[in-house]
């Protein structure tokens, strides 16, 4: 099952048996009105939820954060099941502008202990700040940083950062999503018209996915008055992007408006002779939901009875 989620709740799923072993159990959430991101744990399916330890931060730090609205902690946040390690991790990557942290360190927290440790990575790995920046793909935590078309990669089991091969085109971070692709990680590269998906296979990367796009919104100037005309814009669902033989996109008409999540069948129909999957605007796909959320993200979930009391032990004691 795949779920289209906001914070504060799911609100759509799409069935998908592929890659089960991956699938999430839980589900993390994280308040950005609390200094570092207030983090919690939760099952859907038995109501139980886990608030973590916040993260440590220095004093002048909290105070500067603790005054500050526009906080977007969640963007710098990865939660990850490792399969080999039956293990649960929190996984924080400060960003370029956070004086406040060494450079070379990120913070994990794993399920069943009872604090956050700093992981040395051994060279600056501050991630860059934008939607879809961090990306969890079979055990590996990825992020963009700010150096055009670099990916660093975090190993949940080993706990090392390397990183990825350059991208295959020239791509400023601020143009760049990650997704994930039938268990493999991949690259939106977005321009004003078109999002060409790049997905990392054999340690090389391959143009798999474009989908066409509209600039976001429209200004016209009248002679008496201002008015917003919006144009529907095609957007990409993320970073779970293929569900089975699907691809997930969004769309909105205004900022007041219902968010519309359609599903476009890959058929031979859509792919071009070198294999690319296209999507025109004009292919209007199939409606799956309509919500109204400002924070989403597309995932792969099942449901499970585990009981997060194991973990909350675990702190209550400590």
């Amino acid at each position: 099952m795949s779920v289209v989620a906001d914070r504060h709740r799911n609100v759509s799923t799409v069935q998908d048996d592929e890659h089960r072993r991956l699938l999430q159990r839980y589900v993390c959430l994280c308040d950005d009105t609390a200094p570092g991101g207030a983090i919690t744990v939760a099952n859907p399916s038995t109501g139980e939820a886990l608030r973590l330890p916040p993260l440590p931060m220095p004093g002048a730090a909290a105070h500067l954060y603790n005054n500050s609205s526009s906080r977007k902690w969640h963007q710098t946040y990865s939660f990850a099941y490792h399969h080999g390690t039956g293990r649960y991790k929190v996984v924080h990557v400060p960003c370029h502008f956070d004086r406040f942290w060494q450079p070379k360190i990120v913070h994990v927290f794993t399920l069943g202990e009872a604090s956050w440790r700093d992981v040395y990575t051994g060279t600056d790995a501050r991630c860059s700040l934008g939607s879809l920046s961090l990306a969890e793909v079979d055990g590996t935590v990825y992020w963009l940083t700010e150096d055009a078309g670099k990916i660093m990669a975090f190993d949940l089991k080993h706990e090392r950062v390397t990183h990825t091969e350059p991208l295959a085109v020239p791509a400023m971070s601020s143009t760049c999503r990650l997704m994930k692709v039938h268990g493999r990680l991949a690259v939106a590269v977005y321009d004003d018209d078109f999002a060409t998906v790049w997905v990392l296979e054999d340690e090389s990367w391959s143009r798999r996915y474009i989908l066409e796009v509209h600039m976001q919104r429209q200004r016209e100037m009248w002679m008496m008055m201002q008015q917003e005309k919006w144009s529907m814009r095609r957007d990409l669902a993320g970073p779970h992007l293929v569900h089975g033989g699907y691809l997930l996109t969004l769309t909105r008409e205004s900022s007041r408006r219902p968010l519309v999540l359609y599903r476009h069948a890959i058929s031979e129909e859509t792919r071009s002779q070198d294999d690319v999957v296209q999507i025109r605007h004009k292919d209007g796909g199939e409606v799956v939901s309509h919500l109204m959320a400002s924070i989403y993200q597309t995932f792969s979930y099942i449901e499970t009875k585990e009981s997060l009391s194991v973990y909350n032990a675990v702190l209550t004691h400590s």
